[in-house]
């Protein structure tokens, strides 16, 4: 049995313990750990018990220099010598300054973004039990697609038949080609809104949206009750009270006078449903006889929540939904080979869980992007403290003599490293008071960049301070340590057998330039990469020409004078603008690009059973729609003027290959099912087109005839004289629509807005990256500033000795270029596989080639260069009789 005693309990205990009292104390552990040892293997790790029950005040020693340390008047004295150290090397402390300044700001405005992101919905009463059901539709016992949208009869049938549900909202937004055209009934201003949703009467008691004015139990119990947010109500009513008042509503289904019954408070940014007006569902269905077929069992448009009660188990509750499904349409399903299994995703999960099927009506957050903010926030910190800790361990070896007299005149090292810890601490102390007022400043413009409504709201928060404050504690020890260590020994180390240390320190000083150099470059690549992924988006060919396509939306008033007015006047609209010399075409369709489809379901070739049926877009068109947007037709012709509406389909090549069919030709010999309902026959076959955003696959696509759908209207126009021709569209849209408001727009500026989040995101990325940049290079000039000013003498020597500008270029810059070419490396793979990654997102995409590696490496190798000549040729100027003046 081992009886030493390990080591580590005694020296513990000899650091703390007053000396006078050590030798008896130690005598008597010592004594109790042999006995110990000899009954027992625990014996180490009791004595190292006993060293710790001893750490008691009466013992403790009185460390050297702390009575001096706690007092006032040494506060005073590290105060004055750090102001006088940061007035000696103004240079060194304005770089510091500006970078920990600059990267503080960012810091604590994307941490406000992110705690913007992840508060998202979380302010509605009983989160913990609140949930959305959504559908995953499997087809022979694969996953197909996961759907936020279920039927309308599912969540009353649940509630109905199910235990653990305590409360159900149903919701049902309107979609793109559903616009409604509303007015105030004593004005003639109207306005076309798609900001609107059919909810349940209990909506206002499921979610905590509070109201202005009304009862949240009586605002929906009407069905031709409107509820309005705050800013909808000023819209129309101004600062009267709107309550009682009447607003006309024209559209669709929704047609008729609805009495305001309540007024919302502002809505939070945080949540992912927005809307304007909030219109009772029971006047959908008593409206629309769709929803009510098959017992409301068929359409599957409506986003579905319940409140389930305390501790239920969700997978059992799952499985039984999932049975309750297969009970009422498994027969439909079984027809496809498909089936129905539900989830349950938490309400506080919605905004930044994964987009699905259904959620593009949504307001989504990304996770992605929060991580990647999060990041750069941290390399910019980064960044900033390895430009601290470079400039002041570079000057650790100037900075050898103030220690060494320091020490001569009685300071210890607890007093010298206090002092160096102290000016990080009162630099970082500076700069996060000047973060602070920036960020409160910037912070609605940062909001603006982003896209939300941004305040400096987490100052208000106790838990900022103590973050706040631990981390310039924290920080202030990690970028002040190393510097205050390497000064201390610098200090005691004999002249001669400096060499070592200073070694030592340029080594670790190369490594921390050579991680700046890394990051730059790899922020460069990344910004370089959303910029031309964007510009490719923009610019790719799209199948579909839309630089002359202007597009008006469609009168939504028309309905209530019924059909033949409608095909009437939009018969005249077309029949005006083709007169005119500058206007080449003019059609209509329930969607445009960019706009997504009016109806997504299963089609089957005629003659094939349901289980061959495709998952595939349906968009209405008109018979001029496919020479308007000049869509190239493989086989098969446009639709013509004896066509009947909903007699025939122009189908595109992914459709033509889903159905089976291999030949353009042979494809107009066969007609297509929908749904099992409408039978149509197929006129044309179009090449591909990119109907939506490039971060979509092109799928199967059907185009309908239907000669009086006009969501949208458009123009296919010369250039040449556009005002003119602009006047003219909307003078005769107002004349034979005067009951709707008149709103156009070009095609291909809509169309790219699917895209602005992207380009948000790359302006944001981009300006992140310029800022990490300065800092680096900020950094990097005041090393080369430095490390040349200690080259000073070497310089004059080989000038003297005969050297030329070439020659001292080249020695000097070459280990720049070793840490250049060192950090290069390092960053491709980074580079390579973050670009893999980030470009998953995009189901169209650029390559990876070797731009991506070699603009970054130049915008860096130019900067870096920049700063070495600058630097080197201003030392080789000083004469060499100045240079070697004090040899």
């Amino acid at each position: 049995m081992n009886k030493r005693p390990p080591k580590f309990p005694l020296r513990f205990f000899h650091w703390y313990c007053r000396p006078e009292y050590a030798e008896d104390i130690e005598g008597d552990l010592l004594e109790r750990f042999q006995k110990r040892n000899k009954e027992s293997k625990q014996a180490k790790w009791l004595l190292l018990l006993d060293v710790i029950k001893l750490l008691r005040p009466g013992i403790i020693k009185k460390f050297e220099g702390s009575l001096r340390l706690n007092s006032p008047g040494m506060f005073k004295h590290l105060f004055t010598i750090s102001l006088r150290s940061f007035r000696k090397e103004r240079s060194y402390t304005a770089i510091n300054l500006i970078g920990l300044t600059i990267s503080l700001s960012v810091s604590l405005m994307i941490w406000q973004y992110v705690k913007n992101q992840k508060a998202c919905d979380h302010y509605h009463h009983n989160l913990e039990n609140k949930y959305r059901i959504n559908y995953s539709y499997l087809k022979n016992e694969a996953l197909k697609v996961k759907s936020a949208h279920t039927t309308f009869a599912m969540g009353p049938e649940v509630m109905k038949s199910l235990p653990g549900i305590k409360d159900m909202v149903r919701i049902r937004p309107i979609f793109s080609d559903e616009g409604l055209t509303i007015s105030n009934e004593k004005s003639t201003q109207k306005f076309l809104e798609f900001n609107v949703s059919y909810v349940e009467k209990s909506f206002l008691n499921f979610f905590n949206y509070p109201l202005e004015k009304g009862s949240p139990d009586e605002a929906l119990a009407n069905p031709n009750y409107v509820v309005l947010t705050k800013e909808t109500a000023y819209k129309f009513f101004g600062n009267a009270n709107p309550i009682g008042k009447i607003l006309k509503i024209s559209g669709g289904t929704l047609t008729g006078d609805f009495t305001v019954s309540g007024v919302l408070k502002s809505l939070p940014a945080g949540t992912h449903l927005h809307f304007d007006y909030l219109i009772p569902i029971d006047f959908l269905l008593s409206h629309y006889g769709l929803y009510t077929r098959s017992d409301g069992w068929q359409w599957q448009n409506f986003y579905t929540y319940f409140e389930l009660q305390d501790n239920q188990e969700l997978a059992l509750l799952s499985s039984r939904i999932d049975t309750l499904i297969h009970q009422r349409i498994g027969h439909v399903l079984k027809q496809t080979n498909q089936s129905i299994q539900t989830s349950f995703q938490p309400l506080s999960n919605i905004y930044l869980d994964p987009i699905i099927e259904g959620d593009g009506g949504l307001y989504k957050g990304d996770t992605s992007t929060i991580l990647i903010f999060t990041a750069i926030a941290f390399v910019i910190l980064v960044i900033a403290g390895i430009n601290y800790v470079n400039l002041a361990s570079a000057r650790a070896l100037k900075r050898k003599s103030e220690v060494s007299l320091r020490k001569a005149i009685g300071a210890n090292k607890y007093q010298l490293i206090t002092q160096f810890v102290f000016e990080a601490l009162l630099l970082n102390f500076l700069s996060i008071g000047v973060a602070l007022l920036l960020s409160y400043f910037l912070m609605p413009s940062f909001g603006t960049l982003v896209g939300i409504k941004m305040t400096f709201s987490i100052i208000n928060h106790w838990e900022f301070w103590i973050a706040v404050s631990a981390g310039l504690l924290i920080a202030s020890l990690l970028i002040g340590l190393y510097p205050a260590f390497l000064s201390v020994r610098l200090g005691k180390v004999p002249s001669g057998n400096q060499l070592n240390v200073s070694v030592r320190g340029v080594l670790f000083r190369k490594s921390l330039m050579t991680f700046q150099l890394m990051i730059t470059l790899i922020l460069i690549a990344g910004a370089w990469l959303v910029y031309h992924q964007l510009a490719y988006m923009k610019t790719k060919e799209l199948g579909v020409k839309m630089e002359q396509l202007y597009v008006v939306k469609g009168s939504r008033a028309i309905v209530k004078e019924g059909t033949e007015i409608a095909k009437a006047k939009l018969q005249c609209f077309k029949n005006r603008l083709t007169g005119h010399s500058d206007i080449y075409a003019v059609s209509s369709s329930s969607n445009v690009p960019g706009t997504g489809e009016i109806w997504y379901g299963g089609v089957r070739k005629l003659g094939d059973a349901r289980d061959k049926e495709v998952e595939t877009e349906a968009i209405l068109v008109d018979k001029e729609f496919t020479d308007v947007y000049d869509f190239e037709f493989l086989a098969g012709e446009p639709f013509d003027e004896r066509m009947a509406d909903y007699d025939a389909v122009i189908i595109n090549e992914k459709a033509m290959l889903a159905f089976g069919i291999k030949n353009p030709t042979g494809a107009l010999n066969h007609s297509v099912i929908l749904e099992n309902l409408d039978t149509l026959k197929i006129n044309g076959i179009i090449r591909d087109t990119h109907w939506n955003s490039l971060h979509e696959p092109i799928g199967p696509t059907v185009f309908g005839v239907v000669n009086m759908f006009n969501a949208f209207l458009s123009v296919k126009l010369s250039t040449s004289n556009l005002p003119e021709t602009l006047e003219l569209i909307e003078e005769t849209y107002r004349e034979l629509y005067p009951n709707d408001p008149y709103i156009g727009f070009f095609l291909e500026d809509e169309f790219n807005l699917q895209y602005e989040a992207e380009q948000q995101f790359g302006q944001i990325f981009g300006v992140f990256s310029v800022i990490a940049v300065i800092i680096s290079c900020m950094g990097l000039f005041a090393m080369m500033a430095y490390s040349l000013s200690q080259k000073v003498k070497e310089i004059g020597i080989r000038k003297v000795l005969g050297a030329t500008e070439k020659q001292l270029f080249k020695l000097l810059s070459k280990e720049y270029v070793h840490i250049f070419l060192l950090a290069l490396v390092i960053a491709t793979p980074i580079i390579y596989f973050g670009a893999v990654r980030w470009l998953e997102n995009f189901a169209y995409r650029v390559t990876i080639g070797m731009k991506l590696f070699g603009i970054p490496a130049l915008i860096v190798a130019i900067i870096t260069l920049f700063i070495v000549s600058e630097k080197i040729f201003r030392a080789m100027k000083i004469d060499p009789a100045k240079q070697l003046r004090n040899e």
